[in-house]
C-alpha cells in the first residue's frame, strides 16, 4: 500500500475518539497486526438505522451509524467487535467464518465476551403497538358457539350444528372497536 494511501486511512480515525483510536492501536499489538490501522479505513454512514456498525471486507471499511455515537458506554466493545473482523482477514484470509473461532479468538483477547448481536434496549420496555380487536362477533342461533373476525363473514355455519344436520346459521354483531396492547 503507497505510503500516502497509509496516511489518509490513518487521518480517518481522527473522528474516532483518542481513547478509540488508544484501544485499536492497543488491539493491533495484543493481536500482532501492527499494521492493522493502514489496511482499515473508518467512516460514518448516517443512513445505518438497525445496524451499529458493519465490516465491508471488499473496501477494507468499518462503517459506523448514528446509533455508534450514541451508544458511548459500548463504542469500545462495537468496534473490537468490528476491528476483529479485519484482524482476522489479515491473519488468517478469506477462508474463515465471519464470527468463527478465529475471530472470537481476537475479541475475547481484546477483553470482550464474543456476540454477533447486541441488545440496546433494557427489558420490558418494548414499544408496543395498538392491535385493534375483531370487529365482528359470529354466534350460533342454537348452541351458542362465538367466532370472531375482523370482517362479516355471511358464508360461516356452525360446525358442530351443521354436524349435527342444523343450519348452523350464524347471528353476525358488529361490535365497537377496541384497542389492546399486547
Amino acid at each position: 500500500m503507497p505510503a500516502d494511501s497509509r496516511q489518509s486511512n490513518l487521518e480517518n480515525m481522527t473522528h474516532l475518539s483518542k481513547n478509540l483510536s488508544a484501544a485499536v492501536a492497543s488491539w493491533t499489538r495484543v493481536w500482532r497486526v501492527p499494521g492493522l490501522p493502514a489496511h482499515v479505513s473508518f467512516r460514518r454512514n448516517p443512513r445505518l438505522k438497525t445496524t451499529i456498525a458493519r465490516w465491508l471486507e471488499d473496501l477494507q471499511c468499518i462503517e459506523l451509524g448514528p446509533r455508534f455515537f450514541a451508544l458511548r458506554s459500548r463504542q469500545e466493545e462495537i468496534l473490537c467487535h468490528e476491528v476483529a473482523h479485519a484482524a482476522a482477514l489479515l491473519l488468517h484470509g478469506r477462508g474463515i467464518a465471519p464470527h468463527g473461532p478465529e475471530w472470537r479468538a481476537l475479541v475475547e483477547a481484546a477483553g470482550f465476551a464474543p456476540g454477533s448481536t447486541l441488545t440496546t434496549r433494557r427489558r420490558g420496555l418494548r414499544e408496543t403497538r395498538p392491535i385493534p380487536k375483531p370487529l365482528y362477533e359470529h354466534r350460533c342461533l342454537v348452541c351458542h358457539a362465538v367466532r370472531y373476525a375482523k370482517r362479516a363473514m355471511a358464508n360461516w355455519r356452525c360446525v358442530e350444528c351443521v354436524a349435527l344436520n342444523l343450519p348452523g346459521q350464524l347471528q353476525i354483531v358488529r361490535r365497537p372497536r377496541e384497542v389492546v396492547n399486547r
